[in-house]
């Protein structure tokens, strides 16, 4: 990273506007992203250009095919083996020159990401790149996402901040243990990367907890009248998420910063099987609203990944297995709206769903893993009379 390092530093002394999340926070509705300083899309193609051969941007979107498929899990359901694997990929793309490419990438195209229709298959697109990229290092590793909702009571005594996946937080100091203890880096200027809450402590999180719950965020896939209406709430709801983790000065606090920690990425794996949920109640071709100021299309290409968001709406290579209201015997309003089985017929006519033999793997690992706090804090909600094995459950397929 001494290269880039240098180049960084270099280019940073160029750069005088500071991208705040005030601007995206502001009292105005989101309607626009704030604009990139013109030295960071030169700044991106700076790391492109330094990357290592057997990773080079747009790999990810790429090497979507159902020949590459994919599990991801709810992180709870990883076994120790599991978890060990992705934050050792995870760790190794920190520590190379790569992770700083996305960091770059998404400074340079906030307005494409954020502020509008474009917020979901944007993310979707740039969680599969990261993806391609840990696959480089381990074949095997998935991104897992996080079900905060699970944690919505006191997020700051979640499982994620051990030792053996995100490591902790004190406000104020590095990422003080586990295997993302003490990361750097260069973007959009030279620092530890630092979370604003005390883990294992409740209400630590101050005025930004609790969080919405599961219930809540089933009545937004299930209620919400278009895409747009559920995107855009969607998207105000989750910078709450944002603002407890990088609280005063920490990384996920900041937009343009926040691809710098980790739990960036198992967060927008969230929001992501979020609307995979509302694909399956509402269709999977929903799309609609406005970006940037215009009406959005399906045929809209999304930058820097050079496809259309019709791609993003049905990737092959990414399954999800589990969600809100696993096992199946969950019912909403007398219907199982989040089942395994009501996806299936919801979905039937739109986008295929299957259990794979490329699945198989990983959904045996959750099975070993027994996903005992998953389904314990189901239960706690009074959302469980049963469980299922995850094995038997169907996998939704994008």
């Amino acid at each position: 990273m001494a290269l880039i390092r240098r180049v960084v530093a270099a280019a940073c002394l160029a750069v005088v506007t500071v991208i705040s999340t005030a601007a995206i926070l502001s009292a105005a509705p989101i309607a626009s992203a704030p604009s990139a300083p013109t030295s960071y899309p030169l700044l991106a193609e700076v790391f492109r250009q330094a990357t290592p051969p057997a990773y080079s941007f747009g790999d990810g979107v790429r090497g979507c095919t159902p020949d590459n498929n994919r599990t991801r899990v709810e992180v709870r359901s990883l076994s120790a083996a599991g978890r060990t694997r992705f934050t050792t990929a995870m760790r190794a793309l920190i520590d190379s020159d790569v992770y700083q490419l996305f960091v770059a990438e998404y400074i340079a195209h906030l307005q494409a990401a954020l502020g509008g229709a474009q917020f979901l298959p944007w993310h979707r697109l740039f969680l599969v790149e990261l993806e391609g990229a840990l696959r480089t290092i381990d074949p095997t590793v998935a991104l897992p996402w996080w079900d905060w909702s699970l944690d919505a009571a006191s997020p700051p005594t979640s499982q994620v901040w051990g030792t053996d996946l995100l490591g902790g937080a004190t406000p104020g100091g590095c990422i003080p243990d586990g295997p993302f203890e003490g990361i750097e880096s260069d973007l959009p200027n030279p620092h530890c990367v630092s979370r604003g809450f005390t883990s294992g402590e409740a209400g630590s999180m101050g005025a930004r907890e609790p969080w919405p719950s599961t219930d809540e965020l089933i009545a937004l896939i299930t209620e919400s009248a278009t895409f747009a209406d559920f995107s855009a709430d969607l998207e105000l709801r989750q910078q709450l998420q944002r603002l407890a983790i990088g609280g005063d000065g920490g990384d996920m606090a900041d937009a343009p910063s926040s691809p710098n920690d980790p739990a960036f990425y198992l967060h927008h794996a969230y929001l992501d099987r979020l609307w995979v949920s509302r694909q399956a109640f509402a269709g999977a071709a929903e799309y609609n609203g406005a970006h940037g100021g215009r009406n959005v299309s399906v045929d809209d290409e999304l930058s820097p990944f050079g496809v259309s968001v019709a791609t993003a709406l049905a990737l092959p290579c990414v399954l999800y297995v589990g969600g809100p209201g696993t096992p199946e015997n969950v019912t909403l309003d007398g219907r199982a709206a989040w089942s395994p089985r009501a996806e299936a017929a919801a979905t039937a006519a739109v986008a295929p769903l299957a259990v794979t033999a490329r699945a198989e793997t990983d959904v045996a690992e959750a099975d070993a893993a027994q996903s005992v706090d998953t389904t314990e804090a189901y239960r706690a909600q009074g959302r469980t009379t049963g469980a299922a094995p995850r094995s038997a459950a169907v996998v939704g397929r994008l």
